[in-house]
């Protein structure tokens, strides 16, 4: 039989045993806890790393998209239906073909050679006996959404023209397209002033029919076309015709 000492000499030796071994539990369990924690925030970290990835790679994308696409310049081109100063067609199939062509041509290459540029066959570059509609395309350099557009001739507001907006694939900006009818060009059509060469020749032009043009600067009749867009943006062309046989 143990003594009362040894029995409480065997207690203390046993509380001291079972306080190590819970030590050594509370230690694994913390390590254990560590571990998850580390398992966690790594698997945290690397999330982020991916949603970061994606973000830069979205934001790398943009700007390789932004760089590629250009910007529309700003341009205005007047033409005769079909490319024809004659032109009586009334077939919709044949001029939509057309006028989508032109359309496309414009947003690809910009406005061209076109009857603003004054080569025509009349005196000082005038486009000569012009009897058909007229079709026009302004090219905008940033997108026209809910802007009010507004067509002049001769500084007077025309009713009754019919807009189409075209918004490129590929580019910044918009484009204006719209249709003149004879009907309506026609009665616009007045005497060329003095203060019309600038806008109808340019002034190199200008300066070289000055020196050899055979025919007085205001030979034949003009019409000043303008369109203006109500954020400020107004494009002007000078329609320079004349008449003979």
């Amino acid at each position: 039989m143990l003594s009362p000492h040894c029995i409480s000499k065997a207690k203390a030796r046993g509380n001291r045993l079972k306080n190590r071994v819970n030590y050594v539990l509370f230690a694994l369990l913390l390590t254990g806890c560590n571990q998850s924690s580390n398992v966690l925030n790594n698997a945290a970290h690397s999330d982020s790393a991916r949603l970061a990835g994606k973000a830069d790679s979205a934001k790398t994308e943009s700007r390789i998209e932004s760089k590629q696409r250009d910007t529309l310049s700003l341009g205005f081109g007047c033409y005769y239906k079909l490319d024809d100063k004659y032109s009586e067609s009334k077939d919709t199939s044949e001029i939509n073909a057309w006028w989508r062509e032109k359309i496309k041509r414009s947003e690809l290459k910009g406005i061209q050679d076109n009857l603003f540029s004054g080569n025509g066959g009349g005196p000082n570059g005038a486009e000569w006996n012009p009897s058909t509609d007229l079709f026009l395309i302004a090219t905008i350099n940033r997108p026209v959404t809910d802007e009010a557009i507004t067509l002049e001739l001769n500084k007077n507001k025309i009713s009754g023209i019919k807009f189409l907006q075209y918004i490129p694939e590929n580019k910044i900006g918009t484009l204006v397209c719209f249709e003149l009818p004879q009907a309506v060009w026609g009665k616009y059509l007045r005497k060329i002033k003095v203060e019309d060469l600038n806008g109808i020749y340019g002034g190199e032009k200008l300066d070289t029919l000055k020196k050899y043009s055979a025919a007085p600067l205001d030979a034949g009749r003009v019409i000043e076309i303008s369109l203006s867009i109500s954020n400020g943006c107004k494009l002007t062309g000078f329609f320079h015709v004349a008449y003979g046989e």
